[in-house]
């Protein structure tokens, strides 16, 4: 019936193995921990959120949105807004809430970073009828505002994301954020299946968990966009098979709103349906949830299309973008350095790019079609997650050693082509595969020998 299997990765959160295309969309190492270490928290928001007034976000793949949740979550999680000036605390493995004192205060023209901001102003989350998510009710955002400009120009952050699966799109408001360690990793893949003997099961930090507000956020966008299917999502949020994975939360919201649109729904509990009309025109939580301010800070826009496509029929300008998706052989045309072009023509000239491919095809690529390189480092947990690009040379923190640079120079490093995107996939490849065996160029495995005689 679906295109897809939900799992449950390494770190609690749920992850989605295709059918049809035979592989994963998310780490079976940690689902949610991986959108926070491979894009978000390495796309360096601080020096956007000093410099501009507006940060403009691509999410390529969106998939269920993980990206795009963690996100926003990590704006809400470290700022408050007040009289359109924004306040923001940012920690780092050497600041956590227990010592945020130490953190000096910070002027800019634009942003005032203040150690000693505070709120007391809370907003309630939607009514949570899941035990396992209860404790995510204390992470409300550090957002509050009275006088926020309601001219949708005075949006601080846009997100546009963009997947060909509409079916995983209108999904990603109702994913849970965690699960039980019971069910861990059940899929036939050998990477789940090396991830499962090797086992050590990981726990979702707090401040990854994604909270409601958030998940209404997208929900909102979902439910008013042009390719929601009610009838999937009423089959799918009933499916016995399925039905463990979505938020009882939001499986509500959506019964409020579709009996708010008269939309057909088969209502087979009468206690249930009261719950739903007092939840929805009585509870006083759920109406302090939507007084929220956070959608007059986000403009999230959801594109069921192409992603060559909507690029190309687009003058937007992105200052951050998130490549995520599936690998080279198995989607090369947004591997290609066409593609890649059509990214370079869509970025600010501070702009950045990540990707969590460290392959030196998609390297070279990048390196081919005018960025500067580098990788996406952790030194805390001294480990490369991916590659960031940019137009600004400045903005490269990890640049590539000798040896990586190297690799690009060989047949490793012949990247994918498809000049006018008027190629298949399986075109893409078999060019690909032609241009290889032709190649001139040294071997990978050569290089990587003569490496390691001269050391």
């Amino acid at each position: 019936m679906f295109d897809f299997n939900p799992f449950i990765s390494n770190d609690g959160s749920v992850g989605l193995y295709s059918k049809e295309d035979n592989d994963i969309y998310h780490s079976v190492y940690g689902a949610l921990s991986e959108s926070y270490e491979k894009f978000v928290l390495p796309a360096n928001l601080e020096y956007y959120l000093k410099t501009k007034n507006k940060i403009n976000f691509l999410d390529i793949c969106y998939g269920i949105g993980y990206n795009t949740k963690s996100l926003i979550q990590f704006l809400m999680n470290n700022l408050s807004y007040e009289k359109n000036t924004v306040y923001s605390i940012y920690t780092d493995k050497t600041t956590t809430k227990k010592n945020i004192n130490n953190i000096e205060t910070i002027y800019t023209d634009k942003i005032l970073y203040n150690k000693n901001n505070e709120t007391n102003n809370k907003y309630n989350d939607l009514v949570d009828a899941d035990k396992i998510e209860k404790k995510n009710l204390d992470k409300e955002p550090k957002l509050y505002n009275e006088t926020i400009d309601d001219d949708k120009n005075s949006c601080k952050f846009s997100i546009d994301a963009v997947d060909l699966n509409k079916n995983l799109m209108m999904l990603s408001p109702f994913i849970k954020n965690k699960f039980d360690y019971k069910n861990i990793l059940e899929i036939d893949l050998p990477e789940a299946k090396k991830a499962k003997k090797n086992l050590k099961p990981l726990k979702i930090k707090d401040e990854y968990m994604i909270s409601n507000l958030v998940l209404k956020l997208l929900f909102d966008e979902v439910m008013n966009s042009d390719f929601v299917d009610y009838n999937f999502l009423i089959d799918i949020l009933n499916n016995k098979n399925y039905n463990q994975f979505f938020s009882n939360d939001f499986k509500a919201h959506f019964r409020h709103f579709i009996f708010e649109h008269d939309i057909n729904y088969p209502q087979k509990d009468f206690l249930l349906f009261l719950h739903n009309i007092y939840y929805r025109y009585v509870s006083k939580r759920y109406l302090n949830g939507l007084k929220s301010p956070i959608d007059k800070l986000f403009d999230i826009n959801l594109f069921n299309m192409s992603a060559v496509d909507m690029l190309a029929s687009s003058n937007k300008v992105y200052d951050v973008v998130f490549l995520d998706a599936f690998t080279p052989a198995k989607c090369p045309k947004l591997w290609t350095i066409d593609f890649i072009k059509l990214i370079y023509q869509h970025l600010s000239d501070d702009g950045i790019v990540l990707t969590y491919s460290n392959s030196a095809q998609v390297r070279n690529a990048f390196l081919n079609a005018g960025f500067y390189i580098g990788k996406n480092f952790s030194e805390e947990n001294n480990k490369a997650y991916g590659t960031i690009a940019s137009k600004s040379d400045n903005l490269i923190k990890y640049k590539l050693n000798d040896f990586e640079l190297g690799l690009l120079n060989t047949r490793a490093g012949i990247y994918f082509r498809d000049n006018d995107f008027s190629l298949t996939d399986e075109e893409i490849i078999s060019q690909h595969k032609f241009d290889v065996e032709n190649s001139t160029l040294m071997s990978s495995s050569k290089y990587i020998k003569l490496h390691k005689k001269s050391l």
